[in-house]
């Protein structure tokens, strides 16, 4: 940290300005003992500390950190870093002298971000994302919006505490985390617990995180205090989920999902609304596909838990390396009774190598719709592979019906004893195939267990359509 007096004066100016807009709700302290983890550390330096290069005229600074929005709004890992190259002007308000970048402007805005602010689109505002243009001597009204909509002003506490609850309209949003030298952390966390409703709202979500999680949602209490809204949309991970949710009720519509490394790429646990992944985004060349890819998982690419959400999911791929046994899971077992899942999936692909790997799995103890449609189950070199699993449980008390769909599917699995498809219906427990197998080509086996697989009354329905085993027709 190569920060020289007249720079920590501009800074310690810049924390007042910050303090002013909030009317005296954030208070800054200096502690130089305090861990790295607690404080917001701002200097002045090489940018290679936070992953960019310095050179006069480039990056002029950086700043970020961890922020939660929760009661206390505790932030970890803050950091506002100024770039050594640049030629500074650490006095305040005369006049921008040619030549120069003014250090209390850029020092404003790299504490703004470590305070949980994103870029605006005003060159009047201090968080504006252009290009530097000249020296800011105050905040504008929008900079005061957005800081005590976090924060809340004066002696009132931050929205998120009130019993009201919060509501925020983002917008436009685009979050960026590329920096590889930042700690790992979320892109965005809305964990809550309070009483109140929150109602998160973005037009238009950009994600990029490349050290973490995309999206965190948990409200850690009853469903249906969060509904979370986001449409055309997109979000990049690296090394962390997509999206993480529990016990929240969504309404997110994203054009595509990537997702390297981390443990899972979807995770929806206790999750009301609907998830759509289109596909479709903006026009590249007169193509408006927008595939998705998860891959180098260590564990399960789509995880969804005891969910009622209708998750709807078009043109994706999940690749899972040796040692993961599932693509996607929908398990809904630790929740008799009261939720009815709905999954749709189309235009996919989903490839394992492990032995005993399983495509897709679904267990079911309540009502379920799913559809898989134009989709390749590819299995190469493990043993016992299976590319649909349907399990559906009864428990002896209730009668739940899978409504399964399936049409233009190819289940391609090596290894040795490949299974297909695998439907069980026991205790009470229904199989419905609306459309039987609907033009399945395989070369694998077909499983079908339970004597009340398909209705009610104990008969096999009819199964529909063309099924080719071996390069045979065996159906109809």
């Amino acid at each position: 940290n190569e920060i020289t007096t007249d720079q920590i004066t501009m800074a310690e100016l810049a924390l007042e300005k910050w303090e002013d807009a909030t009317n005296g709700r954030l208070q800054f302290t200096r502690n130089t003992t305090a861990s790295a983890a607690d404080i917001i550390t701002i200097g002045t330096g090489d940018l290679a500390a936070v992953g960019e290069t310095s050179e006069e005229g480039g990056v002029v600074g950086l700043g970020g950190g961890v922020f939660a929005h929760s009661p206390d709004h505790p932030i970890s890992n803050g950091f506002a870093w100024q770039d050594s190259a640049e030629n500074w002007d650490t006095e305040f308000d005369n006049g921008d002298p040619a030549g120069t970048t003014d250090y209390f402007s850029i020092a404003a805005h790299e504490i703004g971000h470590a305070l949980g602010l994103n870029h605006t689109s005003d060159s009047a505002d201090i968080m504006d994302g252009g290009a530097y243009i000249g020296a800011l001597t105050s905040f504008s009204a929008v900079d005061v919006e957005h800081i005590q909509t976090l924060y809340g002003e004066g002696a009132n506490a931050p929205p998120a505490t009130t019993t009201a609850g919060l509501a925020v309209n983002f917008g436009t949003t685009t979050i960026e985390r590329t920096q590889t030298a930042v700690p790992a952390a979320d892109a965005i966390n809305a964990t809550t617990n309070n009483a109140g409703n929150a109602l998160l709202i973005f037009s238009n979500l950009t994600i990029t995180n490349d050290n973490g999680n995309g999206l965190v949602a948990d409200n850690t209490g009853t469903i249906n205090v969060n509904t979370l809204s986001v449409a055309g949309s997109a979000i990049s991970v690296t090394d962390g989920a997509a999206l993480d949710i529990t016990d929240t009720t969504v309404d997110i519509t994203l054009d595509a999902i990537t997702a390297d490394g981390g443990t899972s790429a979807i995770l929806l646990d206790n999750v009301d609304g609907s998830l759509t992944v289109t596909g479709v985004g903006p026009s590249t060349g007169g193509d408006t596909s927008a595939p998705s890819t998860i891959s180098d998982m260590t564990g399960t690419g789509i995880v969804i838990s005891d969910s009622t959400a209708s998750v709807s999911l078009n043109l994706l791929t999940i690749t899972n390396d040796a040692g993961v046994a599932t693509g996607l899971l929908l398990d809904d077992s630790d929740s008799p009774g009261t939720s009815d899942p709905s999954l749709t999936l189309t235009n996919s692909t989903l490839t394992g190598t492990a032995d005993n790997w399983t495509g897709i799995s679904v267990n079911l103890t309540n009502d379920g719709t799913i559809g898989i449609s134009d989709t390749l189950f590819t299995g190469t070199t493990g043993s016992d592979q299976v590319g649909i699993a349907l399990v559906v449980d009864g428990g002896g008390t209730d009668t739940p019906t899978a409504a399964l769909a399936l049409d233009d599917n190819t289940i391609s699995l090596g290894g040795v004893t490949p299974l297909a498809i695998s439907l069980s219906a026991s205790n009470g427990g229904l199989v419905n195939p609306l459309s039987g197998l609907g033009n399945l080509a395989t070369d694998g086996t077909i499983d079908l267990t339970g004597s009340e697989l398909f209705d009610a009354n104990g008969t096999d329905a009819s199964i529909s359509g063309s099924l080719e085993v071996n390069s045979e027709t065996v159906f109809p």
